[in-house]
């Protein structure tokens, strides 16, 4: 069963879309996006029902703060309103909505909307997937010299031959800087790890890092044109 958020500080609409959604998905409430950001990461969220009017912290903020999250950032959101408006509606798809659902719709056409962006997230999902195995494979087999990865691609290399890691920034966890550099020097082999510092807080971080991994790091200066 796949899961999908409802945010919506009205009850009354949250228990109306949870029990038209119910029987077809696994269904997660949040009266604010204050209470979902934190929780969704972790929940393999492939839908979020968004209600555009709330207090304090309406639909378009929280749909900024989605997009802006990495882990959250794919994940379809359709705008729930019972407003009739086309700018609103202009404005929440250039934000990033994929959808609009008023009162005005069926529960059947609710539930035939929900269901097409999930199995259309759930391709994608998949088919970028198939991408990321096909060019780690050829990756790991020399056809490809040069890797841009995530931290979440990152931990699944598992190749002795990497010469050097390029950190395009500091990680924000020690256990992520770990895994990052912990690709390259494998085996007893010879490896370099370098990281791109650019801000005052990515200079803590990396402050810290050292201090806690008491590793021996060479600092170089480079000007504004990068030399």
């Amino acid at each position: 069963m796949k899961n999908i958020a409802i945010i919506d500080d009205s009850k009354l609409k949250r228990d109306y879309l949870h029990r038209i959604l119910a029987e077809e998905f696994r269904v997660y409430e949040y009266e604010s996006g204050a209470a979902a950001l934190p929780a969704m990461p972790s929940l393999d969220i492939q839908c979020i029902l968004l209600d555009v009017e709330m207090p304090d912290e309406d639909g378009f903020a929280v749909i900024k703060r989605i997009k802006a999250t990495p882990t959250l950032r794919d994940i379809p959101v359709i705008f729930v309103t019972s407003l009739s408006d086309w700018g609103l509606e202009t404005r929440g798809l250039s934000s990033g909505a994929v959808d609009f659902l008023g009162n005005q719709f069926s529960p059947e056409i609710i539930r035939s909307r929900v269901r097409n962006h999930v199995d259309l997230y759930d391709y994608k999902q998949k088919l970028e997937q198939r991408v990321r195995e096909k060019t780690l494979d050829k990756f790991k087999k020399g056809e490809i010299r040069v890797l841009v990865a995530t931290d979440v691609a990152a931990r699944g290399l598992d190749i002795d031959d990497v010469d050097a890691v390029f950190n395009y920034d500091v990680p924000d966890e020690l256990e992520n800087y770990t895994h990052r550099i912990g690709r390259t020097g494998r085996a007893k082999r010879h490896g370099v790890a370098y990281t791109f510092v650019a801000t005052v807080t990515e200079g803590i971080r990396m402050d810290d890092i050292i201090r806690n991994t008491k590793a021996e790091v060479q600092r170089l200066k480079y000007d504004k044109d990068g030399c």
